[in-house]
């Protein structure tokens, strides 16, 4: 009877430590298996989510793919215009809406907006989000710096870059800048390090360098040594 009794007991000591204590051992339960739900929840559509703007913005580049480097005509412009702000307006803060925003600025800067294009340059800059990306971006903000004449702000975006990718690039932008500002020899030394910088494949943007650097005017100081030399060959003549 004793045993029987101690048994009652311990069933009665048990229910009584569930009514005290169910909620503490329910409620971490409950959590973490609405936690569980949700992570993959959340992963799934964050998974979707990078799909669509997968899909979105490949649609934008086969759209404009076939105009290259020409600039868009007016229906295009418009069609991917409109995509892009789409892009960017349903996948903020990824990759696809920042590559999106660069198609937006190409358009600002065909339709001579220059402040625009500033603007949506530097929004990129800005986050940092993919190093690659930001570097061809402040190349473009600096392009986009010279149309609006700030030379000096435009400068400091491409003094210097650990990208080989755009090292040269970075230097012509310089050279192009130093010719805005009358710089002529500076403009010289930034166009022969863009030279320099250069892949021996690069056959055509060499020669747009050297395009440019033949259109500056001639270094006094080269043709100064050069005077000196005739005159000493002459004298000696």
């Amino acid at each position: 009877m004793a045993d029987h009794l101690t048994e009652e007991e311990q069933i009665e000591a048990i229910k009584r430590w569930w009514d005290n204590n169910w909620l503490n051992v329910v409620v971490p339960i409950v959590a973490a298996a609405l936690i569980y739900t949700g992570w993959n929840f959340w992963n799934d559509h964050k998974e979707k989510q990078a799909e669509a703007a997968s899909d979105e913005y490949q649609a934008l580049i086969e759209l404009i793919q076939p105009a290259g480097p020409a600039a868009f005509d007016d229906a295009l412009k418009a069609e991917a215009g409109a995509l892009a702000t789409d892009i960017q307006t349903k996948y903020q803060g990824t990759m696809y809406a920042d590559l999106a925003t660069m198609i937006s600025a190409r358009i600002a800067v065909q339709d001579q907006d220059y402040a625009t294009a500033v603007s949506l340059l530097e929004g990129i800059v800005e986050t940092e989000s993919n190093e690659a990306l930001v570097a061809v971006a402040q190349a473009r903000l600096a392009r986009a710096l010279v149309q609006t004449g700030e030379l000096d702000q435009a400068l400091s975006l491409v003094v210097t870059t650990q990208s080989e990718a755009v090292k040269a690039l970075y230097a012509e932008i310089r050279g192009d800048i130093y010719v805005a500002k009358n710089e002529p020899a500076n403009a010289r030394t930034a166009y022969n390090q863009a030279i320099g910088s250069l892949s021996g494949q690069q056959y055509a943007q060499r020669s747009i360098l050297q395009f440019k650097l033949d259109g500056l005017p001639a270094d006094e100081a080269v043709e100064a040594e050069a005077a000196a030399v005739v005159a000493e060959e002459a004298a000696q003549g």
